[in-house]
């Protein structure tokens, strides 16, 4: 069985790098859903991190290119005709593997 901090470093690297990515956006955003919940109550399995932003929609290309730099990626080929479709810019933090 897998160490709990071995486990946990990809989660961990995901977190730091969103954060990094946020504050050099400047772009207000707060992580939600699973790992938010594990933070503040009880823990939960997740694999995923989910974030919401607070980003006009003629900002979400140069915000998702400055993304690489953090280890970024679309998930999708058409990430941002989607994000325009569904209001969710799918992505995944490379060195982590995590969406």
């Amino acid at each position: 069985m897998a160490e709990p901090a071995n486990t946990l470093a990809p989660l961990l690297a995901a977190l730091r790098d969103l954060s990094a990515w946020f504050d050099d956006t400047h772009v207000p955003g707060a992580v939600i859903g699973g790992v938010a919940a594990s933070l503040l109550g009880r823990p939960r399995v997740t694999r995923d991190i989910d974030a919401m932003v607070m980003l006009d929609e003629g900002e979400w290309a140069a915000f998702l290119a400055k993304g690489a730099k953090f280890g970024f990626a679309a998930r999708l080929s058409d990430a941002l005709a989607f994000a325009h479709q569904a209001r969710v810019l799918l992505v995944r933090h490379e060195a982590s593997e995590r969406d």
